[in-house]
């Protein structure tokens, strides 16, 4: 008897074991098991990638994780009908059809990693008299940009999620490796890979920090490189990856191979850390030792920059350069300086503009698929976001820690949602002054934001988003 149970249980052992092995090497990852349905674009085998986006897999897989399942917040809520028509108004502004003169473009995306605003002398940065981004800020001059941009949240995936997909994150959440991932998104990205464009991603940290990799996939970027791909470094690593040198140089390889026209996403590492590589001599911006590591990597990450655009521009002159900042990093100040950061679109052919209003993140992508082909309604309606080309009356949203706001030309409300408790700001000049909030802006401020952010979350948790455009009183 004994011995029989020492026999059965080995055997069961040799046998788990054996399972597991064949997983191992069958699947050529450690990944979780089952497989999860994000990670279908980083598997070799097509067979088993076409099993991890089989609907039915999916919805079992979901099942079995349903403790693990991303949940909407709870937010105040108006009646139905006010909601309905305060969001048709807020998209019923005067839209004049954008003509580009570029053919076919090449597109370059700068997701200029913790870029923020507020150390930027372009965005009233003023603690030094040395300026931290130079080239940035001298080509901002010769760009079309707005006041700032707010960003979608404070990590890369909802800024690219925010930025290409031109929809709101789930609030203070990444859709990133969650269920909402499973469901289908309009992309800036899909629109030009479908219209002849190669596509890219360049990461200067790990492809799956945070699940970028396989994110950014999933809405259309063909091939995604990360840190370990870099194998030529003029650098050591920081903390997070590459230095920004070191990945673009492997970028501009990349790109040698690329069919044209071609876009490409980048987003480097040099700026998720405060540490420049060794024999690079330091500036003293400020005293504050910290602060000043954070602007000498900033600096650092700005010469790179201006490097590869300059090589770029010989290389391949009909190109768009798209200057956007991923989300703020390291900043010490108000919600709303944690979510201002830059943004300009470049091309010698392109008249610079400037507009004097403060754009969300989600204008990105209808803003550049203007510049590229004209008309961004003729290939989607789906995107929440507006064209700083062809619409008007922007709004931008941020979402802090339990706090709303709201941005409507030179003003911002912030709204606690367990409270209700709203305080008024004036941002003409790039900080948030609290001012008296009159009878006026208030309720009409507060239900916009209130009504865009209850629809758009209940689409977005509902697999819906498509929906919006009815919302919007547009149809395709």
């Amino acid at each position: 008897m004994n011995i029989w149970f020492r026999l059965f249980r080995y055997y069961v052992f040799k046998k788990l074991l054996l399972v597991i092995l064949t997983l191992f090497f069958v699947r050529g990852m450690t990944q979780s098991i089952p497989l999860n349905p994000w990670q279908s674009n980083q598997i070799g085998d097509s067979k088993l990638a076409t099993l991890s986006i089989n609907g039915t897999y999916n919805t079992i897989y979901s099942l079995m994780n349903k403790s693990k399942e991303l949940k909407p917040l709870q937010l105040p809520k108006l009646d139905e009908n006010t909601e309905k028509e305060t969001l048709k108004k807020l998209y019923q502004s005067k839209y004049t059809p954008y003509s580009t003169n570029l053919k076919q473009p090449n597109v370059v995306i700068f997701f200029l990693e913790s870029w923020s605003g507020v150390n930027m002398k372009s965005y009233g940065f003023n603690k030094s008299n040395i300026i931290p981004t130079p080239f940035f800020d001298e080509i901002l001059k010769d760009s079309i940009r707005p006041k700032a941009m707010i960003a979608g949240g404070h990590r890369t995936t909802e800024g690219i999620f925010s930025s290409l997909c031109s929809y709101q994150n789930p609030l203070g959440k990444t859709i990133a490796k969650t269920q909402l991932q499973d469901y289908t998104y309009p992309s800036l990205i899909d629109i030009l890979v479908q219209n002849g464009y190669q596509s890219t991603f360049f990461q200067g940290s790990s492809k799956e920090t945070s699940g970028t990799g396989s994110f950014v996939q999933s809405i259309g970027f063909q091939e995604s490189y990360g840190k370990n791909d870099v194998l030529i470094r003029a650098y050591e690593e920081n903390y997070w990856g590459v230095h920004d040198p070191d990945l673009y140089n492997f970028t501009l390889e990349k790109i040698t191979t690329m069919k044209k026209p071609f876009v490409i996403g980048i987003n480097g590492a040099t700026t998720h850390d405060d540490k420049i590589p060794k024999g690079i001599e330091k500036i003293d911006f400020v005293k504050d030792e910290k602060f000043n590591n954070q602007l000498n990597a900033l600096h650092f990450s700005d010469i790179a920059l201006k490097n590869f655009v300059q090589t770029i521009q010989k290389k391949y002159p009909n190109t768009i350069f798209v200057f956007v900042a991923d989300h703020c990093g390291g900043v010490k100040g108000s919600n709303f300086e944690n979510y201002m950061i830059p943004f300009a679109l470049y091309n010698k052919d392109l008249q610079p503009k400037y507009y004097d209003v403060y754009l969300s993140q989600r204008d990105l992508a209808p803003t550049v698929l203007d510049a590229v082909f004209g008309n961004y309604k003729n290939y989607t309606k789906d995107f929440s976001g507006k064209s700083l080309l062809s619409d008007s009356e922007f709004f931008a949203d941020y979402y802090h820690n339990g706090i709303l706001g709201w941005i409507r030309q030179n003003n911002a409300i912030e709204i606690n949602i367990a409270t209700q408790d709203t305080k008024c700001y004036d941002i003409s000049d790039f900080k948030d002054k609290e001012i008296t909030c009159t009878n006026t802006m208030l309720p009409n401020l507060k239900n916009e934001i209130l009504s865009f952010t209850n629809i758009s979350q209940k689409l977005l948790f509902n697999g819906k988003v498509n929906l919006l455009q009815t919302y919007k009183g547009e149809r395709n």
